[in-house]
This record gives C-alpha cells, sequence and structure tokens, in this order.
C-alpha cells in the first residue's frame, strides 16, 4: 500500500504531493531492479545490475534527494568487483522507511540475487 503522506517528516522536506510523486517514481523506475540491499553502521544500500537507463534514474534521483533530504548523503556508485551499481545513502537508521519505500523491506538481502532485466 502506498502512503500518501510524507513518512519521512523531520528528514525530507516535500511536501505529501511532492513526497507521494517521489516514492511512485522509486516503485516504478528503480526499485524493480534491486538485486540486492543491505544495512550498514550509518547508511544503507541497495545495488543494481548496471545499464545506462537505469544509471542515469539513480543519478538523477540522488541529485533531487540531496535537495530535499540534506541531513543524508546519496551517492551512486559502479561496483567494479561485481558489476553492479549502487546506491548508497548514509546518515540514515535501517528503520527509517527507506526499505519501505524501494519496497525492499523482506526481499533481497545481500548475497540473495534476484534478476530482473532492465
Amino acid at each position: 500500500m502506498i502512503r500518501r503522506k510524507n513518512t519521512l517528516e523531520g528528514v525530507c522536506s516535500l511536501d505529501d504531493h511532492g513526497f507521494k510523486e517521489r516514492r511512485e517514481f522509486i516503485q516504478r523506475e528503480v526499485a524493480p531492479y534491486v538485486v540486492r540491499h543491505e544495512s550498514f553502521e550509518g547508511g544503507l544500500a541497495w545495488e543494481f545490475e548496471p545499464s545506462t537507463p537505469l544509471r542515469e534514474k539513480l543519478d538523477w534521483l540522488v541529485a533531487q534527494e540531496r535537495r530535499c533530504c540534506g541531513s543524508w548523503e546519496f551517492a551512486v556508485h559502479d561496483v567494479s568487483a561485481s558489476g553492479l551499481l549502487r546506491l548508497e545513502v548514509l546518515g540514515v537508521a535501517p528503520d527509517s522507511g527507506l526499505y519501505e519505500i524501494f519496497g525492499a523491506s523482506g526481499r533481497t538481502r545481500v548475497g540473495d540475487v534476484r534478476r530482473t532485466p532492465v
């Protein structure tokens, strides 16, 4: 179920409408391509099969998130060892609600891989 309210109040400066649009973008354009996710001390990460269109979407998302969630640090990396794209968010607690937004709660974890063509 997609919540219409900004569930990250106090961290995210988007109004409810903007939050809903961003969440829908993530769930439509990014989340389906997650192959792994993990939490680590100080942050969360998602990994994706590499593709130019997805990299462009992740870069756009990071630029947008830096504007509304300034207390978190967003970055996209090419992970040369695995060939994957990695989205990292630093300064965020595992229970922040981001896993829910990405639809990753209870899905793939490090070591488990779900292949989805991009």
